[in-house]
C-alpha cells in the first residue's frame, strides 16, 4: 500500500506522555514500598498515618514554596491553580488526627497542625538531601519545579483510594482527616486532565523537558527515601 505523501507524520511525545513513561519505575518502586502498602491496603493506624503526614508536610512545606514562587513566572504562572496548594489541608487533617489519638492516649507531639505550629516536622537527613538536589534545579531553571508538582500532584490520583481505606480503618469525622490525600473529590478528573493540558502547553525546549523529566524522577526516588527514613525511625 502506497502512503499518501500528505498523510500527517506521528506527533512527538506530549511532556506528560514522556513523564509518564519515564518515571513508570520509579513510581512501581514508591507504589510497592511496605508503608504505601500499608496505607493503601487500610493497614496503618491512627498514629502511622499521622506521622506520615508530618513527614509529606515537611516536603510540601518546601515543595509549595517553590510552587508559589513558580506563580510569577510568565511561562510556568497558567499552571498553578490555587487548587494545587495543600498544606492547609494536611494542618486540617493532622487536626483531627490530634484528637483522635488524644481520645486514644497517644500523642502525636510537638506542632501538630495548623493550631499549633505552621513549621511541622523537619524533614529527615536522606530526605533533605534528595530535596535539596531537585531545589538546586529549580534555583538554575524554575519551570524544572514542573517535575516534582508532575509527582505530587499526580499522587491525588491514587490518593483518592488511599483515603477510602483510611476513612474505613479509622474513626473520624465525616470529612475529616483524608483532606489532603483526597483534595479533589469529584473533580478529579478533570483537574487532572486541565494539569496536563496546560503543562503540555508551555513553550519548553527539549533540555527543558529532559531536566523537569530528572527532576520527577528525583520526585519519586525522594518519596520512596521518605519512606525508608520514617520506617527507620519510631519518630514522626
Amino acid at each position: 500500500m502506497i502512503k499518501n505523501a500528505e498523510s500527517p507524520t506521528s506527533a512527538a511525545p506530549s511532556l506528560t506522555g514522556r513523564l509518564r513513561e519515564a518515571t513508570a519505575d520509579h513510581h512501581v518502586r514508591a507504589e510497592k514500598h511496605a508503608l504505601q502498602q500499608a496505607l493503601v491496603r487500610g493497614q496503618a493506624d491512627a498514629l502511622l498515618y499521622a506521622r506520615w503526614l508530618r513527614a509529606m508536610r515537611a516536603l510540601h512545606t518546601a515543595f509549595e514554596a517553590r510552587l508559589a514562587m513558580a506563580r510569577s513566572h510568565a511561562v510556568i504562572a497558567p499552571v498553578i491553580q490555587d487548587h494545587h496548594f495543600r498544606l492547609d489541608m494536611i494542618d486540617e487533617d493532622l487536626d483531627a488526627l490530634a484528637v483522635l489519638l488524644r481520645q486514644a492516649g497517644a500523642d502525636l507531639g510537638p506542632a501538630v497542625g495548623a493550631s499549633e505550629s505552621r513549621d511541622g516536622a523537619a524533614m529527615r537527613p536522606r530526605t533533605l538531601a534528595a530535596w535539596t538536589a531537585i531545589d538546586a534545579m529549580i534555583e538554575i531553571d524554575p519551570t524544572v519545579v514542573l517535575g516534582p508538582f508532575y509527582v505530587l500532584e499526580g499522587s491525588t490520583n491514587g490518593g483518592r483510594f488511599i483515603a477510602m481505606a483510611v476513612r474505613k480503618a479509622l474513626p473520624l469525622p465525616s470529612g475529616a482527616g483524608t483532606k489532603f490525600l483526597d483534595p479533589h473529590g469529584e473533580h478529579i478528573r478533570e483537574r487532572w486532565a486541565a494539569t496536563k493540558q496546560a503543562i503540555d502547553s508551555i513553550p519548553l525546549s527539549a533540555s527543558q523537558h529532559d531536566a523537569i523529566i530528572d527532576a520527577a524522577q528525583r520526585t519519586f526516588d525522594l518519596v520512596t527515601v521518605l519512606m525508608d527514613e520514617m520506617v527507620e525511625s519510631a519518630g514522626p
